[in-house]
């Protein structure tokens, strides 16, 4: 029997679009976190991703976290014509581990649309409460579910990011109880996903009762 213990961090992965060449654009700083970000526009044409008959170049805006804090940002891209799904602007929001780098805002246009304005506002997430935390105790997870509900809607619509979530594990074997978020994906339909999967889940600890962490990741495919 392989034993599973809620330390792993489970990722969950999907491919959703081809990543193309980029080329540094323009340099901005966020106005709450303080943190640069790079507007970024392909260097290749590529076709696009709803017509491959028709050519499209990607505009992302980009942020290093090169910090340990957790960013929550919020991004937004502008365009003096209209993107593949016939919007003149993009907004999109993304959690920013410590040291990693993503794309807040990553968006499809024909090449003549060009990007008239764009801005990256992040916050650093507050600490998270320890308290309640048994790290004396230690925690077995004797089975999961084989899948978790990564929906191709979520996929299609750029949602991912990590979860934290935290729950309870009593000395006799059964599900975890009081599961809560406590670090969210910033995506309702990811957190709920991620509650689900732990919920399915089976285990028990050493102690008469524990409380433990489990982070999860909805990643899409680069």
């Amino acid at each position: 029997m392989t034993i599973h213990t809620p330390s792993r961090s489970i990722t969950i992965r999907s491919c959703l679009l081809s990543l193309t060449l980029l080329q540094l654009g323009g340099i901005a700083y966020a106005q709450d976190a303080k943190q640069p970000y790079e507007y970024m526009r392909g260097e290749h044409i590529v076709p696009c991703p709803d017509d491959e008959n028709e050519t499209c170049v990607y505009h992302r805006l980009i942020v290093e976290n090169a910090s340990t804090n957790t960013l929550e940002c919020y991004g937004q891209i502008s365009f003096d014509g209209l993107d593949r799904d016939k919007m003149s602007s993009r907004k999109h929001h993304m959690v920013i581990e410590p040291n990693s780098r993503k794309a807040v805002v990553s968006d499809a246009a024909q090449v003549a649309v060009r990007a008239t304005t764009h801005s990256v506002d992040c916050k650093i997430r507050k600490p998270l409460d320890d308290s309640k935390l048994t790290p004396k105790c230690k925690p077995t997870l004797t089975s999961k579910p084989t899948s978790i509900d990564y929906s191709a809607e979520s996929r299609q619509a750029g949602q991912e990011g990590p979860v934290l979530l935290e729950f309870t594990l009593s000395d006799k074997e059964g599900a975890p109880t009081e599961i809560a978020v406590v670090g969210s994906s910033l995506w309702p339909v990811l957190d709920d996903a991620a509650k689900k999967y732990v919920a399915q889940s089976s285990g028990f600890t050493d102690c008469k009762k524990g409380r433990f962490r489990m982070p999860l990741t909805f990643r899409l495919q680069q």
